[in-house]
């Protein structure tokens, strides 16, 4: 249909069939980004449709045609499948190698290892794997309510976002804190606080702190884990926002830009959606 034919038509004619094309789009892209999609698939349904374009790596978040050879890395490739091992879990490989890279820039910087939002530990695994931080005397201590979300922090969008699935979702998040603590036992500069963040903060005396990854699916308890940290952020600590920049997620977003404006930095977003900042 010609632009010219489609500006012709009346708006009841035009509403359904603009319906109809974000329904065949939302289905399209449904199907291109499947779980099991490789970049190899990806490179053959491009190329069929004349686009000469070979994919280095496609997950459900990304594609892309540039160097991924930090797949293939042995250390990396080592990391991910003892976080996998330990935790039962998965998440997109660009988004652990992003979490990873910025933890090892932290490894040399004083204080602690922080993680808010821990789950079934699946990034805090891939630390240990990646990080000896054992040798060097790093505790990391690891947040979690380990109950799922606690409604009256809840804003009202993500109130919205939730509705009709957030007991579910507290479901999936809660029951197994006896087998994430079976899981870090052999660890012992791990440490977890069970507890709604930010009152479970105060249960853990640090002074200073090299990393911190937040990912608590709610915009309040990570301004308010993030406020709580900054002043124990050494110079050159690294942070890294699981949710920053995730599709639905535009309250943790603007919740952290106006922190962040407030605080005189700046964060860097990556199409993982995690956001990253430094403190200097």
């Amino acid at each position: 249909m010609t632009g010219a034919l489609k500006r012709m038509l009346p708006e009841p004619v035009k509403k359904p069939l603009r319906q109809m094309k974000h329904r065949v789009q939302n289905a399209a892209i449904e199907q291109f980004f499947h779980k099991t999609m490789t970049a190899g698939h990806i490179t053959r349904i491009l190329r069929r449709n004349r686009y000469w374009y070979t994919a280095t790596y496609a997950d459900r978040e990304i594609i892309s045609r540039h160097n991924a050879d930090f797949t293939r890395d042995p250390e990396f490739v080592k990391a991910y499948a003892f976080a996998k091992s330990l935790s039962g879990q998965e998440r997109p490989l660009w988004s652990a190698y992003l979490l990873l890279w910025a933890a090892r820039q932290a490894s040399r910087i004083e204080g602690e290892f922080v993680e808010c939002g821990t789950a079934r530990g699946f990034a805090a695994a891939s630390i240990i794997a990646s990080i000896d931080l054992a040798s060097a005397r790093k505790r990391f201590l690891l947040f979690d309510s380990w109950a799922g979300l606690l409604t009256e922090q809840l804003t009202a969008k993500e109130q919205e976002l939730y509705r009709g699935r957030l007991e579910a979702f507290n479901g999936d998040y809660s029951g197994y804190f006896d087998e994430v603590q079976r899981t870090f036992a052999p660890y012992p500069f791990v440490q977890l606080i069970k507890g709604f963040v930010p009152e479970s903060l105060a249960q853990a005396e640090i002074s200073s702190v090299a990393f911190l990854h937040i990912d608590m699916n709610s915009v309040y308890p990570e301004v308010a884990a993030l406020r709580h940290f900054w002043p124990k952020l050494s110079r050159g600590a690294w942070v890294v926002l699981d949710d920053y920049g995730q599709p639905g997620r535009e309250e943790q977003k603007r919740g952290m830009d106006a922190l962040a404006r407030e605080l005189g930095v700046e964060i860097f977003s990556s199409p993982t959606g995690q956001g990253m900042l430094v403190k200097s």
